[in-house]
């Protein structure tokens, strides 16, 4: 069973050393955390893939958006599903053991998967994202979201 609560590494994450807040689009690649959860499984109509963002926030675990990563079959979830990380998605993905929606998921709300990966990410120039500062730590605050 996939555990509820994920305790975030303080001490070796990610570090943004850009001074300005981007505007506008931004590469992947510029923020060490970010990645893509890779799905691909044959339907009625052949194979199909379905891709949605990740961010890496400990070494084990990415999370997404429930949106994507709900409707994808869980029985073959793990022999489908490939996380990539980094600026080299040329390689193989690292897979993935299980994943978990939030319990109180709605349409707009509580909308975040989390995922375990097989095994836990040991790479210099991948780093989970830091967790928020002390006194910013309202969730009520916090607004997160992907672009495609």
């Amino acid at each position: 069973q996939l555990g509820a609560c994920v305790e975030l590494d303080w001490y070796n994450c990610g570090i943004d050393n850009d001074i300005d807040v981007a505007v506008g689009n931004v590469s992947i690649f510029q923020y060490p955390w970010l990645g893509v959860l890779y799905y691909s499984y044959f339907g009625d109509t052949g194979e199909a893939r379905v891709v949605t963002t990740v961010a890496l926030i400990q070494a084990e675990f990415v999370i997404g958006s429930a949106a994507d990563i709900g409707p994808m079959p869980k029985h073959n979830f793990r022999a489908n599903t490939e996380v990539l990380l980094g600026n080299n998605w040329n390689r193989v993905g690292r897979r993935v053991r299980n994943y978990v929606i939030h319990e109180e998921y709605g349409e707009t709300y509580n909308t975040v998967a989390l995922v375990q990966l097989r095994t836990p990410v040991r790479d210099a120039h991948i780093k989970p994202i830091c967790p928020p500062p002390e006194r910013l730590r309202d969730p009520v605050f916090y607004v997160m979201k992907f672009d495609e």
